[in-house]
């Protein structure tokens, strides 16, 4: 199949091994690379009612709202406390792009203060043990509640390559701490995550098989 060019700068390509995609000319390195196309993974709430000797649960609390009823993860400020998610990377998953986490949170009665956040994950496929390797390095980030109470936050944490080390297909544990030992942590009320979102690169010239 010939090269079908859909602008100046984009074209359909043909890659000679029964897969074709789309890739953008990248001006700066007067290359056509393939376009890498995001993905999206929603994570609701949930918690597990288990303490540790090394992490303490955050609270889940079910919310009635005035509208509508939602889920609550309530990380307390005196106290480090985190969370876990499970998700699955799908099989053309872009290991060498960045993954970016999106936390959405409120507080009830706090107006000022910061928050630090820390997310660490791991990777687990076929023949791992699932509970025997530690969680990658935690990557933290600051951030400052809304000056309005119940108005959400949206904390952006960034996981380079080599701080996810994630492959195609893994099961990823997601874990979500809040580090509210640290002297940066200064909002003095509880940092209520209503979602996380995890945005991922997926490379559209991966076949899948089996699908169309």
């Amino acid at each position: 199949m010939p090269n079908v060019y859909l602008s100046d700068t984009r074209r359909l390509r043909d890659f000679g091994d029964g897969t074709c995609g789309v890739e953008y000319y990248d001006v700066a390195t007067a290359t056509w690379i393939a376009e890498k196309k995001p993905l999206t993974i929603y994570c609701d709430p949930w918690a597990l009612d288990v303490t540790d000797d090394g992490w303490t649960p955050a609270a889940h609390t079910a919310v009635a709202g005035t509208n509508f009823a939602y889920a609550q993860l309530e990380y307390d400020p005196d106290a480090e406390e985190c969370a876990f998610w499970r998700f699955a990377l799908p099989p053309n998953f872009d290991p060498t792009q960045d993954i970016i986490i999106r936390v959405f949170w409120k507080a009830s009665t706090a107006i000022a203060g910061d928050v630090v956040w820390g997310v660490s994950v791991l990777g687990r496929t076929e023949g791992d043990d699932i509970n025997a390797a530690a969680l990658g390095a935690e990557v933290e980030v600051i951030d400052t509640v809304q000056g309005v109470i119940e108005q959400l936050t949206v904390t952006v944490i960034t996981l380079i390559a080599a701080e996810h080390a994630l492959a195609a297909n893994d099961m990823v544990i997601l874990k979500l701490a809040r580090k509210a030992d640290d002297g940066c942590d200064t909002m003095d009320d509880d940092a209520d995550v209503v979602m996380v979102k995890a945005d991922i690169a997926i490379n559209p010239a991966v076949l899948i098989t089996g699908m169309p």
